[in-house]
């Protein structure tokens, strides 16, 4: 039976709610066979916008609820941002229409509270244009207009300057393209754009990375059911990670180590570059092991080994046995919001403050694997100093027997969306001498 596009766009808002991260919902969503195929693009699209735009979403619905927003049933709360949502984004949809949809579906989840959907919602088509975020607090009104909570707003401005911080946070909010890393070892880049503008797919060569293929998200893929990527041709990565692997430059004979490695997009990068390179590949549990796994076999690489490991904790069969030794490190996740908006509102100022000292532990035992005349790669998805540069001015303090070694005549790579249109990106690579 095919189940109701909305009914499955609330149960995955429900689910965010309970603290699953969007991105995997939808990615669950496309292997359902209980959804119409047309369905799965209208679900993910909502889904998306609503985690979005929720600050924005409940600034309004609160103009037009008798009922404080704690107060609403989660549930019911949830219908009415996707109602909202839908009747200011989505034009394909009449507003009586949305009214209709979502009127049914609280009949379904709790009918006593049906009237009141029907009640706000009729309220906000006809004076919704009349609502004006106050500008008497710039901090809140960016909060609202971007969806961005307070502290961030605020520690972006502090970082950036009041117009960066707002380019920023707009760029947050759109949707960006799709990359993938073609595997040069089983075809050509070259040949893979001509299949894919044959198939009518809209792409183009990367400008960041040789071997990237940038696909608009006008046309919604599902790249992961596709037989080519089943076959191993290429793999779903954004360009900004893909810089990482030519960072590390990996040649004939090089013992590589990454510590952070899942799911395993730098691992095979690496791997595919130089076929005679040995990499280690770990992470600190098995499920995350097995979606490494899942990749290696996947593209056909036969240079990864695979290794449980606490990036933490000193392990002495590593000592001194690398010439390049990668330290993705767990992070803040704060410049890749365009692809998971949830990050938004799962994050504090005092979580990137402990993260900085987690990284700061990892680099310091990473540095203990690097052999003399050996390089240490030091990367994070976020654009918060506290956790780039700030990390490397204490590692370089206590660590003199490293330098930095220049990547395109700068000290670090920062990469940012609103800038370079990729994912918020840092990187930094240093020589032990």
């Amino acid at each position: 039976m095919i189940k109701n596009a909305r009914k499955v766009a609330l149960e995955l808002l429900n689910d965010n709610e309970k603290n699953q991260y969007i991105n995997k919902l939808v990615q669950n969503l496309y292997k359902r066979e209980d959804i119409d195929e047309r369905d799965k693009h209208f679900i993910s699209k909502i889904v998306y916008g609503v985690v979005e735009q929720k600050i924005y979403l409940d600034f309004l619905i609160r103009k037009f609820s008798s009922v404080r927003l704690k107060k609403i049933d989660p549930c019911i709360l949830n219908i009415l941002r996707m109602s909202v949502y839908q009747i200011l984004f989505m034009d394909k949809t009449p507003n009586p229409s949305a009214v209709d949809e979502a009127v049914k579906l609280a009949k379904k989840e709790s009918f006593r509270h049906s009237g009141f959907v029907n009640g706000v919602l009729r309220n906000f088509i006809r004076d919704g244009h009349k609502v004006q975020i106050p500008k008497t607090d710039l901090i809140e009104f960016l909060s609202i207009k971007y969806s961005h909570p307070e502290w961030m707003v605020k520690r972006f401005i502090e970082l950036f300057g009041e117009s960066f911080a707002e380019d920023l946070m707009a760029a947050n909010n759109t949707i960006p393209d799709l990359s993938i890393r073609i595997n040069t070892q089983l075809t050509k880049r070259e040949d893979y754009m001509t299949k894919l503008q044959m198939d009518g797919i809209p792409c183009r060569i990367s400008d960041i990375v040789e071997d990237g293929i940038v696909i608009e998200q006008s046309k919604k893929l599902d790249l992961e059911h596709n037989e080519d990527f089943k076959k191993g041709l290429f793999i779903i990565q954004d360009e900004s990670s893909m810089k990482i692997a030519h960072i590390v430059a990996p040649e004939d004979g090089d013992q590589i180590l990454d510590l952070c490695a899942a799911p395993g997009g730098k691992t095979t990068h690496m791997a595919q570059l130089c076929p005679r390179a040995q990499i280690i590949s770990c992470d600190v549990s098995e499920q995350k092991l097995h979606l490494i796994e899942e990749n290696v076999k996947r593209l056909n690489l036969e240079n990864v080994q695979l290794m449980l490991n606490d990036a933490t904790v000193e392990n002495e069969s590593f000592k001194m046995r690398f010439h390049k030794v990668l330290v993705d490190a767990p992070c803040s996740g704060l410049g890749i919001i365009r692809r998971k908006p949830d990050i938004k509102y799962h994050k504090t100022y005092e979580d990137i403050l402990a993260l900085s000292e987690i990284q700061l532990t990892i680099l310091n035992q990473a540095s203990n694997y690097v052999m003399n005349e050996g390089f240490l790669i030091y990367s994070t998805c976020t654009v918060d100093p506290i956790e780039n540069g700030e990390v490397i001015k204490q590692f370089l303090r206590t660590h003199q027997e490293f330098e930095i070694v220049p990547i395109e005549d700068n000290n670090a790579m920062q990469l940012y969306p609103n800038v370079d249109e990729t994912d918020g990106f840092y990187c930094c690579k240093m020589k032990k001498k």
